[in-house]
């Protein structure tokens, strides 16, 4: 391992120290919200310029330019005509990225105007060496590489927390389905119900145990997140392994709420409807 990357597991485990050390009150969920809202425009205006248009490999720069909307040109639509109806002019004129263009299966082709661009050219610059790396499930598909960072998990578990604060289930028990490492899905959404203390009973994972170097890895990684948490006193739990074939068992989970008033289950539609069906 090189020392670059040692440097960037140092920042990533630090950070997550952080993270964890400040948990997540409703009122500051509901605040925080509050004020991303109050800066949307503002918020979204220095998010295009900062990781768009200073950055010179984004395809979105190139997009953006092609179709003849400079950043004065972006910002005085936004300022006009508000986000939605300034992005939907964008997309109408060609400024898109399609799922396939997206994960660089296909190039970006638009009238005189052709970029064949590779994963990280829609990296976000600012995340760099200190960043979170996995991919999505790709059930279909290789899975995409997609990058966080601790802000983003502190973001949508303020999100989370007015949803589940909201539909009075926060005190419920609850359990996740979805795959371990190194699909993201599951640590992600493990490490956001982390920050506002909504952990969950169970953990049941669509993948069990990889083999070779990247699997000791993961494995390392989540060791030491469930070390960390429990140094801290929170009781977390260690996936299991559950395919998709056996949603019985996970519908046996749900069944077994007894006299609590019902549990909940966070997991994707389809594994959902399997688990409605058994």
């Amino acid at each position: 391992m090189n020392i670059n990357r040692t440097r960037q597991l140092a920042r990533i485990a630090w950070g997550f120290q952080e993270y964890l050390r400040r948990p997540l009150t409703l009122q500051r969920a509901a605040d925080e919200i509050t004020l991303r809202m109050d800066n949307r425009e503002k918020n979204f205006l220095r998010v295009a310029r900062e990781l768009i248009y200073e950055n010179p490999v984004s395809p979105y720069r190139r997009l953006l330019l092609w179709a003849g909307c400079a950043y004065a040109d972006l910002e005085d639509s936004v300022r006009h005509k508000g986000i939605e109806r300034t992005l939907e002019q964008l997309r109408d004129g060609g400024v898109y990225v399609a799922l396939e263009e997206f994960k660089v299966q296909s190039p970006i082709v638009r009238r005189g105007l052709t970029i064949e661009p590779c994963e990280t050219d829609f990296d976000n610059p600012f995340f760099m060496g200190k960043c979170i790396e996995g991919s999505s499930s790709g059930s279909r598909s290789k899975g995409t590489r997609v990058l966080y960072d601790w802000d983003f998990f502190a973001e949508e578990a303020a999100n989370e927390f007015i949803l589940y604060s909201t539909h009075e289930i926060f005190d419920l028990p609850s359990a996740l389905w979805m795959p371990g490492l190194p699909a993201i899905s599951g640590i992600h959404n493990y490490l956001v119900h982390i920050k506002f203390r909504n952990l969950f009973d169970k953990w049941f994972s669509h993948l069990g145990k990889g083999k070779g170097p990247n699997a000791v890895k993961d494995s390392l990684a989540l060791a030491y997140i469930m070390w960390l948490c429990r140094m801290t006193g929170l009781r977390v739990a260690k996936p299991e392994f559950i395919g998709i074939r056996d949603a019985g068992k996970v519908a046996g989970w749900l069944a077994d709420a007894g006299k609590n008033g019902g549990r909940v289950l966070k997991t994707y539609t389809s594994s959902a409807v399997r688990v409605a069906q058994a």
